[in-house]
């Protein structure tokens, strides 16, 4: 006879079988965990190798952006130590414009020439009163600094031009009843396109007419002559006053040659050509 206790009953049977699946089943979630830490390490290594990558690319990229804003600040430096030899002090009776470098004083205005020029509105306007058609010429009271720093310019506006005319500076040697420019130390910008200088001439620059606004200035450092039409600048800087007008000054001088050519005069501060684009 069997005894009861040593036959194991289908309670025990079941029991057991449990035990084991829950044995495989630990064992399952430990190998599904371990998988799942793999993949995460994975990923995040992944990650940061990206990332490192992306730092790197970043890193390249900057560096040309860095190079060329270093070269702007250079070059924005050169112009403003340029800017300042020209504002370094203000000549005796001279007065700062908005662009901070010197114009023609104000108190500036036409006071020498002959019987046949009409000068009016405070020495601002002059018309040519001639019986006939020739050459007259007029300089204004002050004369261009010598000293080396500033910019001297006005601008003439012609009301009424039937031909010829000139605008430009002059040494109280030109005669009164001639051109500026044909003549030693006289620069001149003449109406139909002509550079003039020392009787010396370059054709084909812009022509002007009435209505238009024409000026004439000179850059004290260096002694470079320019000329403008309407707010623009003439397409040269190949014109230099001599050094010999150094002891023989330069006056702010034009020309008209009609009866009834008539000009009006701005010697600044505020003109139609900005003097900052001298420097761009």
């Amino acid at each position: 006879m069997i005894s009861s206790s040593s036959t194991p009953s289908f309670d025990d049977f079941d029991r057991k079988e449990n035990e084991k699946k829950d044995d495989v089943l630990i064992l399952n979630d430990d190998g599904q965990n371990e998988q799942n830490d793999h993949s995460v390490a994975d990923k995040q290594l992944k990650a940061s190798i990206s990332q490192s990558k992306k730092m790197k690319n970043d890193q390249k990229e900057k560096k040309p952006n860095l190079e060329k804003v270093d070269e702007l600040e250079k070059e924005q430096k050169k112009q403003e130590e340029k800017k300042n030899k020209l504002s370094n002090a203000i000549p005796p009776g001279f007065q700062m414009n908005s662009a901070e470098k010197f114009s023609i004083p104000q108190q500036n205005y036409w006071n020498s020439c002959t019987d046949r020029l009409e000068i009016t509105c405070g020495g601002l306007t002059v018309h040519h009163s001639g019986n006939g058609n020739w050459w007259l010429s007029a300089f204004a009271k002050c004369a261009i600094p010598s000293n080396n720093f500033g910019i001297v310019y006005f601008e003439i506006k012609f009301v009424h031009l039937k031909k010829s005319a000139a605008i430009g500076f002059a040494t109280k040697a030109m005669p009164l009843d001639g051109r500026v420019g044909l003549y030693d130390n006289s620069y001149g910008y003449e109406s139909n396109g002509t550079l003039w200088f020392n009787g010396a001439y370059q054709t084909g620059h812009a022509t002007f007419k009435f209505f238009d606004v024409v000026g004439c200035g000179i850059i004290l450092e260096n002694r470079q002559l320019f000329f403008t039409k309407n707010g623009r600048c003439l397409d040269h800087t190949d014109l230099f006053a001599s050094s010999s007008s150094l002891v023989d000054p330069l006056f702010p001088c034009f020309s008209l040659h009609d009866n009834g050519d008539k000009i009006l005069t701005n010697f600044g501060p505020n003109f139609e050509f900005d003097l900052n684009t001298l420097f761009c």
